[in-house]
């Protein structure tokens, strides 16, 4: 499909591991097809928009190859979180940590209440994608999205300029081994 951007919106998370939440995860056929789909058609500017897990994350899904990835966002919460309750604000803050192979960073994620934006810049051909609270702020630093590349803006730099493209791996974690 000739097109600079491909938003792929989800209502579960694709690319996470936790099992404590709904995710593609459970659903490994189905994951495979859609990866598959990917690797095949290889769309220009892909990010996938998730949700319903009552946080918010950044995360980077990686295909078997180790050359196809693509930037998952995930905003949920705008009427309870993970914080609304006090079993959630003590049970889960250990899972996200443990889980978290998946994100650029282990603290790429926030549990107050929050809502996604999406910003398409034509004259740059570039899409920003923020996670705000309720009351406008940043919560999570923004991604940028081109036609051939995307970066986590603020990693790895002091300068907040970006350095995480597609073709970098993640550092694994805990989740890896299980």
């Amino acid at each position: 499909i000739d097109a600079d951007f491909h938003v792929v919106v989800s209502s579960i998370q694709f690319g996470t591991r936790n099992p404590s939440f709904e995710s593609w995860a459970h659903f490994p056929r189905a994951k495979r097809d859609v990866l598959d789909v990917v690797k095949r058609t290889k769309p220009r500017g892909l990010v996938v928009l998730s949700g319903d897990v009552h946080h918010a994350e950044l995360g980077v899904v990686r295909a078997d190859d180790d050359v196809t990835a693509f930037p998952e966002v995930t905003s949920s919460g705008l009427t309870h979180t993970l914080r609304t309750s006090k079993v959630t604000r003590l049970l889960f803050p250990p899972l996200l940590a443990w889980f978290a192979s998946h994100r650029p960073r282990p603290r790429d994620y926030a549990t107050d209440l929050n809502f996604g934006r999406l910003d398409f810049d034509l004259e740059t051909t570039t899409l920003t994608v923020s996670v705000h609270g309720v009351d406008g702020r940043p919560l999570l630093r923004p991604l940028r999205v081109t036609p051939d590349a995307f970066a986590f803006v603020g990693d790895d730099d002091d300068d907040g300029t970006s350095s995480r493209s597609s073709s970098r791996t993640p550092r694994p974690t805990r989740d890896e081994d299980l």
